[in-house]
This record gives C-alpha cells, structure tokens and sequence, in this order.
C-alpha cells in the first residue's frame, strides 16, 4: 500500500493593524512550504461576525474609559495635594489680601462673611485709591451713562468713605479726584469726614486732585453763554478756592509726615504757610488753578526756603505776560530736579540751585498783547544754568557733556533754540 506523503506547513507571524489606521486587519494564511501563497483575509471576518467598523467603534469606547478613568484619578490625587485657601492661617490671608486693589478688595468683602469680617482688617487700608472706582459697576452693551449712574457712583464712593471712617486705619497713601466746590454732591464733607476718623499721622503721599471730578458726565452740567451765567461760574471758582484752604489747612495738619504731595495749588499766602508744615516734602507737583494768575517772588521763595529737604519740583503755573512781566529767581539747596515745561509767563534771571542734576523747560506762547522781541530783555538761559547749576546733567533729554560750561556743542546750541527767549536764540519780531 502506497502512502502518499503531504507536504509539511508552516504558519506565519500574523500581523495585525491597530484598528485606528486606514487599512484593515489582515490575517495571512497557513501556506505550503512550495511558495505558494493564498489571498489575505480580514481579520474582521474573524471576529465573532462583528464587522470592522464594531470593532473600532469597541476599541475607542475601551480608550476613553480608560482615559477618562485616568483623568478622574489625577484630579483625585490633585485635590488630595491641594491646600485650601480656609486652613491658611490669617496673617497668609490678610498677605493675599494686601496685594488686591480698592476694587478687588470690596469684590472680596462679598464672597463669604469669613471674607467679609477679613476685609475689615485697618492694615489692608493703607494705601486708598478713590479714581479706580468705575463711573458704571456693571458694564452692558449698548449702555449709555445716565445721571442715575452718577449718583450710584456717589453713593459708592461715600459708602467706601464712610467704611474707612469705621474701621480706622493707618492711611499711607490717599489719592482722590472730586470737585470739592459741587456743594450738592457732598465730596467735601465725606472727605474730611474720612479723614477726621483716620490715622493719617504716617501717611507718605498723596494726589488730591480737589478741582475736578473727571467721572462725572458733562452733560450734567447745564452749558450756558450768558454773562450772568459767565459770572456765577467765576464766582463758584473762587468760592471753590475758599473751600480749598479751609481742607488744606486741615489736611497739613493731620499729615506732618507726608514725603510726596501732588495737587492744584492757588499759590495764596494762607496755602503756602500750610505747605511750610510739611518739613519731610521730597517730592512736591504743583498743578495751576487760576489762569493767567501773578505769582509773587516772595511766595516762591518762601515755600523753597520751608522745603529744606526738596528733592524734585513740579511747577505748572500761568502768570500774565506783556508789558511789565517778572523775571523770578528760584533758590534751594536741596532740589535736584525742576520741571518748569508747562509753565506759562515764568522766565529765570537767576537761580542757584548747587545739586540741581536734571532740568525741564519749555518756551511756549506769549501770554499777554504781542509785543516786539527788541523792547523786552530776557536773560539767556544757558548763562543763567552755567552761573546757578554747576551740576546740571540734563536738559530736557539732552544728556549734557562734562565740559557743557565751557562751549556750548552743537547739539545743546540747537536745544536752546527751541526752549530759551533771549535775543539770541529766539529769532523772529513776536515775542514767544
């Protein structure tokens, strides 16, 4: 009997594709050791007669289970890690707190009573900051200011005063910008009111700006171009004035201790005597109030000669021009900054200021009838700084060379034609 010998047969390696590629599964068939190879078949037919798309359809579900699984796991382990903000201990806090603004403070006050009672600490209300308050708390599209907004913002505003007036803090930094003459919207009394109840004695620096209230709408006010109208509202500057001394008077003496000090001032003999109980000034801006106002020489020297420790000084004044004008003379042994660029009418005969390193100045427009260059003298400028600034580093942004006292270089000739008003460096018959 004759056996007929079969051919042995070897299996090969299956390769199989991950069922998130384009092409299918494929299962290779057993074959004969002759070489001779048969088609390919889908892995898909042999699952259980699911078809191809079940089957990735199950292998994506099984990966975002596990992947959401994971997700859970970490934001568990996550809270496990985190500290919560309630088990800090207060003075952590009160440090977090500190570091929010007017704003950001009264937005914490209303979150929980935890907050609430936190925010009353007085060491948060160190530094006070009235102009971050908003005209409109909540801002919509399409919404436009009404008077009702204004008054909610007054109301605001004195609410915050009057919370400040109840817990007592030691203020080191008050900054405001409210018309003080607005007899009917009460900023005067709310702030001295304010102050009355708070320690100002180590208060540092202040911007009181006591003329204008920028947030209110102009058209609250009724324009008008009468005469007797004209005259009402001189009459309501001068009276707002008035009220200012009175507040200064006051505010000078509650803060001895302030360093730097921005705000209109009237250049009244009252308000420089108060400004002289400032003794520890470093840094004094002084905004005009009055246009077209005579500055004495005297008032000016007296307010310098009382700032003995004066480093940086801010002046914006309007003095009449013309015929008869004053050539003043600044004096200080302290001041090592002057900015007198936005002064109109101000023009330097001397000065001597030894430590002055930077200095700021503009020629603008005469302010007074036009007269003809020849007819007035002005000092020039550069020999006035060459005898009274020994020191002088800067003028405007021109950094000066060592030897600027000797020659003039081209550079500085061209800055003085610019700023200085002497005849020879301002050219042309108009005096400006």
């Amino acid at each position: 009997m004759t056996h007929r010998i079969r051919p042995r047969t070897r299996l090969l390696s299956l390769t199989l594709r991950s069922p998130m590629q384009e092409r299918p599964v494929t299962l290779q068939r057993a074959h004969s050791t002759t070489g001779t190879q048969t088609e390919p078949v889908e892995v898909s037919t042999l699952c259980c007669g699911c078809s191809q798309k079940d089957v990735q359809q199950q292998t994506h579900d099984r990966t975002a289970n596990r992947s959401e699984s994971s997700s859970r796991s970490r934001r568990h382990k996550h809270r496990q890690h985190r500290f919560p903000f309630q088990k800090l201990p207060v003075d952590c806090k009160l440090k977090v707190f500190s570091f929010l603004d007017t704003m950001g403070k009264g937005v914490a006050a209303s979150v929980c009573a935890e907050w609430h009672q936190l925010i009353r600490t007085p060491r948060l209300w160190s530094h006070i900051d009235f102009t971050v308050i908003p005209l409109c708390s909540v801002r919509t599209v399409g919404h436009n200011c009404s008077r009702e907004c204004y008054m909610a913002y007054i109301y605001r505003a004195k609410a915050l005063m009057k919370f400040l007036s109840g817990i007592r803090p030691v203020v080191r930094q008050l900054c405001f910008e409210y018309d003080i003459g607005e007899v009917a919207d009460g900023w005067l009394p709310a702030l001295e009111r304010m102050l009355q109840h708070t320690n100002c004695k180590e208060m540092k620096s202040a911007r009181l700006n006591w003329k204008e209230t920028p947030v209110r709408p102009f058209w609250i006010e009724n324009v008008a171009w009468s005469v007797n109208e004209y005259s009402e509202l001189a009459h309501k500057h001068r009276h707002r004035q008035r009220l200012f001394l009175n507040f200064f008077d006051g505010f000078t003496f509650r803060t001895p201790n302030i360093t730097h000090l921005a705000l209109p001032f009237d250049w009244s003999p009252r308000s420089v005597k108060c400004m002289g109980r400032l003794h520890n000034l470093r840094t004094l801006i002084l905004e005009k109030y009055f246009v077209f106002q005579y500055l004495s020489q005297g008032l000016l020297d007296e307010l310098l000669r009382r700032a003995t420790k004066l480093d940086k000084l801010v002046l914006e004044v309007w003095a009449p021009s013309g015929r008869g004008f004053n050539l003043y003379s600044l004096i200080s042994p302290s001041i090592k900054y002057l900015d007198i660029s936005q002064c109109r009418g101000i023009y330097l005969k001397d000065v001597d200021l030894p430590k002055m390193t930077t200095f700021k100045v503009t020629r603008h427009p005469w302010n007074g009838p036009l007269v003809s260059a020849d007819s007035i003298y002005i000092p020039c400028l550069y020999q006035v700084l060459v005898k009274g600034a020994p020191r002088l580093q800067q003028l405007n942004e021109l950094k000066l060379e060592s030897s600027w006292q000797q020659v003039p270089t081209p550079v500085l000739q061209t800055v003085l034609k610019a700023v200085c008003s002497c005849r020879q460096h301002k050219s042309g018959w108009a005096m400006y």
